[in-house]
């Protein structure tokens, strides 16, 4: 089969060779009509797929400009490191939305695991000096927790892709 490109998609279409009873003539209408029948679909899926990437990506930039914030306000002391962290993970989460692949994830999901880590150091100190509650400070592990096993799972799905 050969690969035709419509738009941004590709749409896979049968080349048959030819032999001296069937005229390019008589071919090519049925080509049109098939490519006709097929071509609204991928461009309705394809317009979808686009929007999506573009809120996607408005999302991630959003995101990405909260995160900022945090950290100023964090480096002049208005804010404790915890917020900054939290806004960087939803920054990398908006971001894994936005790779398919999941070597690319790999990364991603290591610098969640590595700021989920550091809030939960943060809670731990603030739990023995008894500034919070047990249950603040088991929801810092279980942010870790979660962390650690979608890691683990990325990593299981890239292994899985290689072979």
């Amino acid at each position: 089969m050969k690969k035709i490109r419509l738009g941004k998609s590709l749409v896979l279409a049968p080349i048959l060779l030819m032999t001296t009873a069937i005229t390019a003539a008589n071919a090519a209408p049925s080509l049109r009509a098939v490519l006709r029948q097929q071509a609204p679909a991928q461009a309705a899926a394809d317009d979808t797929e686009d929007r999506l990437l573009a809120l996607l990506t408005e999302r991630r930039d959003l995101l990405r400009r909260l995160a900022d914030a945090a950290e100023r306000r964090y480096r002049a002391g208005a804010v404790g490191a915890e917020a900054w962290h939290r806004a960087e993970i939803a920054v990398l989460k908006a971001e894994l939305d936005l790779r398919a692949d999941p070597v690319e994830r790999i990364p991603l999901r290591e610098e969640i695991l590595q700021r989920a880590s550091a809030i939960e150091r943060m809670r731990r100190e603030e739990y023995e000096q008894g500034l919070i509650r047990r249950e603040a400070m088991t929801e810092a592990t279980l942010g870790r927790v979660e962390a650690q096993v979608a890691l683990g799972r990325e990593k299981a799905a890239a292994r899985a892709k290689s072979e």
